[in-house]
């Protein structure tokens, strides 16, 4: 019995690995192999093998964290983890966890690392935790039987597990470290993957020896089934595309001719649209950032077959060492990151084609805050904030995008308890030099994709980097919000500093609690540290309308606002709205390191 066991968990390893951290946009992926304890790094641009990092006894599930400067690779036989060093390619540290630890996941901060311990003999029941910042074991968590696959929910705060041999997937909360729901699947529940929102999770589930399998649909705010979707024999590996419209699976085979295929299904009609034969026994599967590559681990076959998404069909075979079963995330080592820094307002390229929105980003260390302004279906002012864009290639960020409500702007004492976040999609930021880049994002079922550009309304333009020593004069750039900082978390003032004009884009509640955002484009210097201008309200066309027209933004005004700064980090911010006067104090918001000084 131990030996099938044993077996059967070598065959629902890679999915585990993979689904739990979303491809990015590196040039290299990691791939664990079984059977010369070694963890080979491939150029997927040439195919060609950059690195070899030998780790512990067969290494199977491998992840990678959001900033791409560490890899954890669980070693089944060791019953501990090796964490490799992204830049040098190196082992750091090696840490023990559980039974034959094989899934792996990260959180979405990268604070955490959550290993699935399979079992030996006897199947193991548990999930460790492993602190990232300090590489120690903190802890473990009681799940089902032979926990596998692991994912982490977009916002870090659930954990889902499918316990291959409880037949079930457990949900922890993250926080209490408790499994809050357990979901019953009919067969042996192998990988999962969530979709951007966080709304949909997939999960790979077969019975040895069967002829096909399914990948179940479940909803996460109920966790329940939805439906299942039949593909080949059995199921292993599983990857979404960046949009979250297609699932593409790995079907590791039943021997007797079912399988060596990758199933390709359509999300929205839950059917599949393609199956594309590969190597033996495929497991790991990783979707390329851009979309247009699938890299499969076909263990049996020692290799690793392409897959052009556009075509479906196999354009490369990349020879691989003994055993390849994982991929893990694309990764950028931090040597290779782009040393440009994106803090600024952006709006359409060219510059006014499509004056009426933007994007304002501030940029801290590896992280981008990006605030987006826009309008609703109705024409009506939208703002949607992906508050932690995670840099997934060296001048690439990724992150969900969440919709806001909240206590009106005057209302006082302003509750932060009242500030609901609700993911509505996924954008990604890709630049092509220090001024230019493309803005992709998919947002209520709606995918498009646009360039842009920094603004520029006033001279000189700051130039900003990260951390150094802050000029004489400061620069306000940044994005501002209540002091003391996190008293009023929930709204928020992105400041862009050029010349003597500050342009202000405020985003708030209106009184039925809804997103509003208003906007000072002229705010003059009044005073040494002192900046006034009018408060406007726009409307325009929906972010999606195409053509976007910018003749349908018309803006009204509805007050007045005053910025007066004591010092570099800290001011106040007054203004007149509808009628309504109040003031606050303000400081620059920090959310990662180093910080941004513009001059």
């Amino acid at each position: 019995m131990a030996g099938s066991w044993i077996n059967l968990a070598r065959a629902g390893v890679a999915a585990a690995a993979l689904c739990a951290a979303a491809a990015g946009a590196a040039p290299f992926a990691y791939i664990t192999e079984t059977g010369i304890d070694n963890v080979r790094v491939i150029d997927t641009a040439t195919g060609a093998v950059v690195a070899n990092v030998s780790v512990g006894f067969v290494p199977f599930g491998i992840a990678v964290n959001p900033a791409g400067t560490r890899a954890y690779v669980t070693n089944a036989f060791d019953d501990n983890v090796s964490v490799i060093d992204a830049a040098a390619n190196r082992v750091v540290a090696t840490i023990a966890v559980g039974v034959r630890p094989i899934g792996v996941a990260v959180s979405p901060d990268g604070k955490r690392v959550y290993v699935a311990n399979s079992g030996g003999v006897e199947p193991g029941t548990t999930v460790s935790v492993i602190d990232a910042t300090t590489d120690t074991l903190d802890g473990a968590i009681d799940v089902g039987n032979g926990p596998l696959g692991l994912a982490v929910s977009p916002d870090g705060a659930r954990l889902y597990v499918a316990n291959l041999l409880g037949g079930s997937i457990s949900v922890v909360d993250t926080a209490s470290r408790a499994t809050i729901a357990t979901i019953g699947v009919p067969a042996l529940p192998a990988a999962l993957a969530l979709d951007p929102s966080g709304a949909r999770l997939y999960a790979t589930e077969s019975a040895v020896g069967a002829a096909s399998g399914d990948v179940l649909v479940i909803d996460t705010a109920k966790n329940a089934i939805v439906t299942a979707v039949p593909v080949d024999a059995n199921p292993l590996g599983i990857a979404l595309d960046p949009a979250g419209t297609r699932a593409y699976v790995a079907n590791a085979g039943n021997g007797v001719g079912r399988g060596a295929t990758v199933s390709v299904i359509d999300l929205s009609s839950r059917a599949v649209v393609a199956t594309i034969p590969v190597g033996r026994t495929p497991q790991g599967i990783a979707m390329h950032p851009s979309g247009a590559r699938v890299y499969v681990a076909n263990t049996d076959s020692d290799s690793v077959s392409v897959i052009d998404t556009a075509s479906n069909a196999v354009i490369a075979t990349i020879p691989a060492g003994s055993g390849p079963v994982s991929f893990g995330r694309f990764i950028v080592p931090s040597v290779l990151a782009s040393s440009a820094n994106y803090q600024s307002l952006w709006w359409r390229a060219p510059a006014g084609s499509e004056s009426g929105w933007g994007l304002n980003i501030a940029h801290q260390g590896a992280t981008l805050f990006g605030t987006w302004f826009t309008y609703g279906a109705g024409g009506s002012p939208m703002w949607l904030v992906m508050s932690n864009g995670t840099r997934i290639g060296p001048a690439t960020y990724s992150g969900t995008l969440h919709r806001a409500t909240g206590p009106s702007f005057d209302a006082a004492p302003w509750d932060p308890a009242q500030v609901a976040l609700t993911a509505a999609g996924v954008a990604t930021l890709d630049f092509s030099d220090a001024d230019h880049g493309t803005f992709t994002y998919s947002v209520d079922g709606v995918k498009q994709s646009k360039a842009i550009v920094r603004q520029v309304f006033a001279s000189p333009v700051p130039v900003c980097a990260p951390d150094g020593a802050a000029p004489a004069t400061p620069n306000f750039q940044d994005l501002w919000w209540r002091a003391p900082a996190g008293s009023e978390s929930g709204w928020g003032v992105n400041i862009t500093h050029q010349g003597d004009v500050l342009f202000a884009t405020w985003f708030t509640y209106g009184a039925g609690g809804k997103g509003q955002w208003l906007v000072m484009s002229n705010g003059a210097r009044t005073g040494t540290a002192s900046y006034s201008g009018t408060l406007f309200r726009t409307t325009g066309a929906a972010f999606d309308a195409v053509p976007w027209d910018a003749a349908r933004v018309p803006r009204t005004a509805v007050g007045s606002a005053t910025f007066t700064f004591t010092d570099a980090d800290n001011g106040t911010f007054a203004y007149t709205l509808d009628g309504v006067t109040q003031a606050k104090p303000i400081t620059r918001q920090a959310f990662a390191s180093p910080p941004t000084i513009c001059k």
